[in-house]
């Protein structure tokens, strides 16, 4: 991975509106250009991506990276997280973003002996909680995938973020809780763009609307970056 002109335009939009990002990093396509791009970007957050974002699921299953607990995808694990802290020093978090937000159960147990704080997929997955590991997933994504891969149209998009607000407010007794809001800045059209923008705006612009720093949805005081997750 490396510098991009969408990355570019993604960073310029985090710092016009002081809002914070976390970019979830594929360690093995990470390289030296990226960590260096980042370096003097103020709250953005590094998030572990995998391994290699290959599919290692066999057809008809959906495709998924991390599909064993097995001692080999243990030590991957560790590498990656160890090569990202390496590249990326503290602005790299022990949080693992399950490509296709999918991973095996077993290997969820292990997490935290692997040196991981927290586990980041999205909202609906089930996964039996191991002691030492936080869980905060994203609800919201801006993109239709089976419908093409343009934009959720606007008054769906809008109405899903009013019922994840009026569902977090339920659960937490009206003080609120993290929604998590994706984005792929490699894969937005120019409509998807726009959408971001300015629902991004939006909510920047609200009284009402709080962006909570990555580390401290994970109780990493002290971490850098900060949420939406991209």
């Amino acid at each position: 991975m490396a510098p991009t002109p969408e990355l570019d335009r993604l960073l310029a939009l985090r710092a016009r509106l002081a809002i914070p990002l976390a970019l979830a990093v594929i360690p093995e396509r990470a390289t030296p250009a990226l960590a260096a791009r980042l370096a003097g970007e103020a709250d953005v957050a590094v998030l572990v991506h995998g391994v290699q974002h290959t599919n290692n699921a066999c057809a008809p299953a959906k495709k998924q990276e991390l599909v064993t607990a097995d001692a080999a995808a243990r030590a991957a694990l560790v590498a990656g997280r160890e090569r990202l802290a390496g590249l990326f020093g503290a602005a790299a978090l022990p949080v693992l973003v399950p490509p296709w937000n999918r991973i095996a159960p077993a290997l969820v147990a292990f997490l935290p002996a692997l040196g991981f704080a927290g586990l980041s997929t999205f909202a609906g997955s089930s996964h039996a909680v191991p002691a030492g590991l936080v869980v905060v997933d994203a609800h919201l994504d801006p993109i239709d995938w089976k419908g093409g891969g343009g934009p959720v149209g606007a008054p769906a998009h809008i109405a899903r973020l009013a019922d994840l607000i009026e569902s977090a407010g339920a659960a937490s007794g009206g003080a609120g809780a993290a929604i998590g809001v994706l984005t792929h800045h490699l894969q937005h059209d120019p409509w998807v763009w726009r959408q971001v923008e300015a629902m991004l705006s939006r909510l920047a612009g609200h009284p009402g609307a709080e962006f909570v720093s990555a580390g401290a949805c994970f109780g990493l005081t002290g971490a850098a970056g900060r949420a939406p997750k991209e």
